[in-house]
């Protein structure tokens, strides 16, 4: 219902008109009233269809041509909320009740007392202007459920594209890179290994590139699974330090890591993941710590005996973060700023696979920064205590063979 309540009144007394409208002229001059008028059931009917604004109908029950309990019945068939209010003499309580079974809101007895008429009218008011805001808030519920499932149609539809562009541009990328180790491995002359060596290296960053959204994909869409098998932590780091202690040794910085005497050595968890968390951070820190500065990978125990709570930190004496960016490393496809990612390249999904990897994991993950000096990237994830997994060996193959 708009601002200004539309009131029909219908009352084939053609004197009703004027009485009505000398006593609401306030309301009408003020904008809050608008009124009409109709000799008979039938002609309401053809305003109320022709002029949706109507919203309250007051009408006598006794007229020629439609009587109010006639209107009452066909104002049913309207598609939007009409309160009705009913006036009839006192003594004709049989066709108001008749009338208040009908529909009718609420009624007025004849001759009209024009502040009982006043008050009633209010109180309509109010009660229609409540159903039309649940029906507005009905209305946005739809649309907001509407909009949310198409917001999650577009979501899987872009995961799904991801995830199928990502494929289908890995499988021959994986060529390209196979083909490029082959030369290399051909002794070609130190013009083509510079060339060959820029390929390689250019073709694993976009394989890295197209790991990540694989796996941005795969966690938005609910599909990473974390595993829970017994592993041995210091592997677990060892492998991840000498995957990428060359290349901090080619970038002249000192890479260094301590497991505490009191951490477990076998876990029950997910190594593959750990491994893939403990690479992001320090293969961030390798980027973006000069040369002679140093990256050290603390492990702790931090409380706990089964499920312990295990820390591990990856300090470096890098560029640092700015207090207002800190807040931003963890969003998707972010950095601290365009120049650094201009400068030192990469998708920025990195941290934000590495959070969502440790949250899954029933973790966390915090940084501490200053700019200039240096940044902490440290997580907190609890494993159950592991059991010792026996190597099979040579020997173990030699007794199978034999058996």
């Amino acid at each position: 219902m708009s601002e200004s309540t539309h009131i029909l009144f219908v009352d084939d007394e053609s004197d009703l008109e004027m009485l009505v409208k000398q006593r609401f002229r306030k309301q009408v001059k003020e904008g809050n009233f608008k009124l009409s008028f109709a000799l008979n059931g039938e002609e309401a009917l053809i305003k109320l269809n022709e002029d949706p604004s109507i919203g309250i109908i007051v009408t006598d029950i006794n007229m020629p041509v439609m009587d109010g309990l006639t209107l009452l019945i066909n104002v049913k068939n309207i598609k939007r909320p009409v309160r009705t209010i009913v006036a009839s003499a006192y003594s004709d309580m049989a066709n108001i009740r008749t009338a208040m079974n009908r529909g009718a809101y609420d009624f007025v007895t004849k001759p009209i007392d024009f502040s009982d008429l006043e008050t009633t009218i209010q109180k309509t008011i109010e009660d229609l202007q409540l159903i039309l805001e649940g029906l507005k808030a009905k209305e946005n519920l739809n649309v907001a459920v509407e909009e949310k499932d198409m917001a999650l149609r577009s979501a899987q539809f872009k995961q799904q594209f991801l995830a199928n562009m990502s494929h289908e541009i890995r499988t021959p990328l994986n060529a390209v890179v196979g083909m490029t180790n082959l030369l290399i491995d051909k002794n070609p002359r130190e013009e083509q290994m510079r060339y060959l060596s820029a390929m390689r290296k250019a073709s694993y960053n976009l394989l890295h590139i197209i790991n990540d959204i694989l796996d941005i994909s795969k966690i938005e869409a609910g599909k990473i699974e974390i595993e829970a098998i017994d592993f041995n932590l210091e592997e677990c780091v060892d492998v991840v330090y000498q995957t990428l202690h060359l290349k901090a040794e080619e970038q002249k910085t000192n890479l260094r890591y301590t497991i505490g005497d009191d951490v477990p050595k076998w876990l029950k968890g997910d190594p593959t993941r750990l491994t893939q968390i403990l690479t992001n951070l320090i293969g961030n820190a390798i980027k973006f710590t000069p040369e002679n500065g140093f990256i050290d990978v603390l492990v702790t125990k931090e409380s706990g005996e089964d499920p312990a709570w295990i820390k591990f930190a990856v300090q470096d004496t890098g560029i640092g973060i700015a207090p207002d960016q800190l807040h931003k490393v963890f969003e998707s496809f972010s950095q601290e700023s365009s120049d650094t990612t201009r400068k030192f390249g990469g998708t920025g999904l990195g941290l934000t696979i590495s959070k969502q990897l440790v949250e899954l994991q029933g973790g966390s993950l915090h940084v501490n920064s200053t700019k200039g000096k240096g940044t902490t990237f440290w997580f907190l994830i609890p494993y159950n205590i592991g059991q010792e997994v026996k190597k099979i060996t040579k020997a173990d193959y030699a007794s199978f063979d034999k058996n």
